[in-house]
């Protein structure tokens, strides 16, 4: 087959597969070689009668789509993008879990092939990230259609070309050479899970923290079947989280639900869902869209330092009818939640007035959060899991914007009673009620007379 035939039976061929000819155009020869070859096994004459098999042959299609698949990959490719994701979106997603009191990082590699990419985020992570976040897991899904290719991930044996782009410290800190190949040691193989599947199918269970989907759906496949992908990966992206693309790739217009941060990053924005229009956060909801945190929470938080009184706090309460007060340090990240309760244990346990005992010795320090753009059902999962009837509202860099308490969700649940579409019940609410109300421990009794 010549470069003219070639070129010619994929312009005709591609759309007909929801594939766009400009991806293709430098990887042809290797998408034409293998079609060529199937021609051959077919005992065809030349790419004419090929394609009269196709145009006779519904089945033949999915053979040729299985043709179509691009197998380039190597480690740390696109040494920026690797750059922008260790200084920057790791650390980042990593606070976020934190403060949301998650103990993971959850990351899928969609059309990971034989795991160059996501065995380098297991790298990256290992050796970049988890000394500074050694309370928080980095969980990788990898997925790939090429049991070809996920065979070779689960050996774990690369040519040495493919790790040219790789750090020389992370290479030898990751690498053993044996018999010419470089193979991954079990510790970075252990992070990955692989998994065979088709990016165009149902995505994988999320939430996911980040999704790597690289020189894939937006470089080969056309922009309807590409806004759908978009739209899969919205759907398992937590609001916060990244997508990360290709240097030459963009998410395509009309694909909701992202906002771009850089030139390969994207950040999931408030959840939508196909039937609904996207509405920007914050702004007055409509029964057209979901609700988020940011439509319900408290902005004007009442705060206060470690270094104030109890008093301080106290007076706050009263004033302001309220039951808690945030602990902020100078740059507003929140340090802890002091309570009424807290006050008065205080005052009881230490036998002092609330004007001689300091905050930072009274606030709870361990302190849950969510984020704007979290829906109604991630901060009642946080209430039922760590017992608590109020949350802060964090950005992603940690700063307080906002408070949400139990008291929030129950009063918005009976305002929803009218609603077809509900974001939240009263089912809901007393459900997480009766999970904080659980004793922690088996109360003690005093000793009958």
């Amino acid at each position: 087959m010549t470069d003219a035939e070639c070129v010619d039976f994929l312009e005709w061929a591609l759309p007909r597969l929801h594939l766009r000819w400009p991806g293709f155009r430098r990887v042809r020869r290797q998408v034409c070689r293998r079609i060529d070859r199937r021609r051959a096994a077919l005992g065809l004459a030349d790419i004419a009668a090929y394609r009269v098999l196709l145009e006779a042959s519904p089945d033949e299609w999915a053979e040729l789509d299985q043709l179509c698949r691009v197998t380039i990959s190597r480690f740390a490719r696109d040494r920026a993008v690797w750059a922008d994701l260790v200084i920057d979106v790791l650390p980042r997603l990593a606070r976020a879990a934190s403060v949301a009191g998650r103990t993971s990082v959850r990351a899928w590699s969609a059309g990971c092939g034989a795991g160059e990419e996501p065995f380098t985020l297991a790298i990256a992570w290992e050796l970049a990230v988890a000394p500074h976040w050694p309370g928080i897991a980095l969980d990788v899904m990898a997925t790939d259609i090429d049991d070809v290719q996920l065979g070779r991930a689960a050996i774990g044996r690369f040519p040495e070309g493919t790790l040219h782009e790789l750090p020389d410290d992370w290479r030898r800190a990751a690498f053993d050479h044996v018999q010419g190949d470089e193979r991954l040691r079990e510790r970075y193989r252990d992070r990955v899970r692989f998994a065979r599947h088709d990016v165009r199918a149902v995505p994988p269970d999320g939430p996911f923290d980040l999704v790597l989907c690289r020189n894939l759906a937006f470089t080969y496949f056309d922009e309807p079947l590409q806004r759908r992908v978009a739209g899969a990966i919205r759907a398992v992206l937590r609001t916060g989280g990244v997508l990360v693309v290709g240097v030459h790739e963009r998410v395509p217009e009309g694909a909701g639900g992202f906002v771009q941060s850089s030139r390969c990053l994207y950040t999931a924005t408030g959840r939508e869902s196909s039937a609904r229009p996207v509405q920007s956060v914050g702004q007055p909801p409509t029964k057209e869209r979901v609700m988020v945190i940011a439509d319900l929470m408290s902005r004007n938080v009442a705060t206060c330092k470690e270094d104030d009184r109890l008093e301080v706090a106290a007076r706050m309460m009263w004033d302001l009818d309220i039951g808690c007060v945030a602990v902020v340090d100078d740059r507003q990240h929140v340090t802890g939640i002091i309570t009424d309760r807290d006050i008065c244990m205080a005052t009881y346990t230490q036998g002092k007035s609330p004007q001689q005992i300091f905050v930072r010795e009274a606030m709870a320090r361990e302190v849950f959060s969510c984020l704007p753009d979290d829906n109604f059902a991630e901060a009642e999962e946080i209430m039922r899991k760590r017992r608590v009837r109020r949350l802060p509202v964090v950005d992603l860099d940690g700063h307080l914007v906002g408070l949400i308490s139990l008291n929030d969700l129950a009063r918005e649940s009976v305002r929803q009673q009218t609603r077809v579409q509900k974001d939240l019940t009263p089912r809901d609410v007393s459900a997480t009620l009766a999970a904080i109300c659980q004793p922690r421990q088996p109360a003690i009794l005093p000793p009958s007379a």
